[in-house]
């Protein structure tokens, strides 16, 4: 029996994510600032 997997179904989504992310990291400014924010939303809520 074998099971198959559609993985190539959302490679478009995934490549143009790519770009976005690659473009964000260009913007050393931009790329910070999200990390701040990703950081200071990883802590613990009271």
């Amino acid at each position: 029996m074998t099971t198959s997997f559609f993985i190539l179904k959302d490679f478009i989504s995934y490549a143009d994510t790519q770009v976005r992310v690659g473009k964000t990291f260009e913007n050393r400014a931009k790329w910070l600032e999200m990390c701040i924010i990703n950081i200071a939303h990883s802590g613990k809520i009271r």
